[in-house]
């Protein structure tokens, strides 16, 4: 029987919208960074925004391989198996365990990693101490991401978009006293910033827990089963795709950083304003995302038609992100300014907010329909495909412009259009071809 097309949009926004407050708060505290950064001075930005170019991707790669419990949960909510739920709530905690010491390994790196990839020196120092800062926080991040990876799963979207909205509240004063000092506190500057992360993502798990301790409570397996090496194993087979399927694309952002940091501190300040403004719209799409991922899931393992709700929600995707790419097109000069005063960052910036509205509708597209594909457990085909699209044609392309072709920061970002038009045109038919094909929940 067919899914009334109204009432299925009526469930995907219900869904789709606390899920957008969830990814605004955690942006906005960015963005709330960025703002008191530039009150430093356009080095500061800079600085921040190289030790969080080092510290991303591998955040990003955690977070994705946590995520292998997404279709798990998903398709087994949806076909009522409750211990199945559970039991792939409690392993993303083993999972998330594992993955702990290489990710603060990885922070430590920062020093001689950013003088090897030839970031600006004067830069370097202080950004490492941002980024062993940053270290800190991920214990509280990855238990966080677990638990509202579960309350995801099972639809339930509202309390984790409360505590990410909330840890606003902390990251501001955090922030002020941290980086400008207050009484008998010394201010760090850029490094304070870090720590005023660190400390917000360490109390996202606590609150999280103290509001929906029932729901996971009640869903918790107990010890039996739940270290089971090939259940982990599978987890992770599920896992480790989806984490290259969000990586590529966010480490070609991050690439480009680097690239862009190689041409001097204004072009990388006015490279992180871009994505800043433009990892901001993002949310709303992956807000969607989530929802779709959550919806297909759950169909899915209810044997019911899943394809229409997909479209649905790439639909709706394309109509949040064209008032996105209107404003990034039409009013950049007035969104530079809200971060800088500095003429030269601000010059670089106005040409760089328009290349981002120029991508918003394909990016969109591309992130809902890699949530589509994540509820259905079809994660390896899409992440060989990102490696084709970014890292074989949009990068290389964007550096070749970028240096050979003497556009400099414009170049890379108009490698990135190429490469997320490409995307989102791959994804959309992987989900026509399965759609045609027939899906089997896993």
């Amino acid at each position: 029987m067919p899914i009334p097309i109204h009432s299925e949009i009526k469930t995907i926004l219900h869904l789709a919208w606390p899920a957008v407050l969830g990814m605004l708060g955690g942006q906005l505290m960015n963005i709330v960074d960025m703002l008191m950064l530039g009150q430093l001075g356009e080095e500061a930005i800079a600085t921040a925004g190289m030790g969080f170019l080092w510290s991303m991707p591998m955040i990003m790669f955690i977070q994705g391989c946590i995520r292998g419990m997404d279709p798990i949960v998903t398709q087994a909510h949806g076909a009522g198996e409750k211990r199945k739920t559970g039991l792939a709530f409690a392993r993303g905690f083993i999972i998330a365990g594992l993955l702990l010491p290489p990710a603060m390994a990885w922070h430590l790196c920062a020093p001689w990693s950013l003088q090897l990839l030839e970031q600006p020196l004067q830069l370097i120092p202080q950004a490492s101490k941002y980024c062993e800062a940053l270290m800190w926080g991920i214990p509280g991040m990855l238990i966080y991401q677990v638990q509202r990876g579960y309350l995801q799963g099972v639809g339930i979207m509202r309390p984790a978009a409360m505590v990410m909205l909330g840890a606003n509240l902390f990251n501001i004063p955090l922030n002020w006293v941290l980086m400008h000092g207050a009484m008998d506190i010394d201010g760090l500057g850029v490094v304070g910033c870090g720590w005023s992360t660190a400390l917000c993502q360490s109390i996202l798990p606590l609150w999280l827990w103290r509001i929906s301790k029932h729901d996971f409570k009640s869903i918790w397996p107990g010890k039996q089963g739940i270290i089971k090496l090939k259940a982990l194993q599978h987890q992770l087979q599920l896992g480790i795709p989806i984490a290259f399927q969000i990586c590529f694309e966010a480490w070609a952002f991050n690439a480009a950083g680097l690239i862009i940091g190689t041409l001097g501190p204004n072009p990388l300040a006015a490279h992180m304003i871009a994505l800043n403004l433009a990892t901001t719209a993002w949310m709303f799409a992956m807000g969607v995302s989530a929802a779709a991922t959550t919806r297909v899931g759950n169909l899915l393992g209810a044997e019911k038609v899943w394809h229409i709700s997909a479209w649905i929600t790439i639909c709706i995707s394309v109509v949040l992100m064209c008032v996105s790419a209107t404003v990034f097109v039409f009013m950049p000069e007035t969104l530079a300014r809200l971060y800088t005063s500095d003429a030269a960052v601000i010059e670089l910036a106005v040409i760089l907010i328009p290349l981002a509205g120029a991508f918003q509708i394909v990016d969109g597209i591309q992130a809902v329909a890699g949530g589509v594909l994540r509820g259905i457990a079809d994660v390896r085909l899409p992440a060989f495909g990102l490696v084709i699209t970014h890292w074989v044609i949009g990068l290389p392309l964007g550096a070749y412009w970028a240096i050979d072709g003497n556009q400099g920061a414009p170049g890379i970002w108009w490698g990135l259009v190429v490469a997320l038009t490409l995307t989102a045109i791959f994804f959309s038919l992987r989900i026509a071809q399965l759609q045609r094909r027939g899906v089997q929940r896993i």
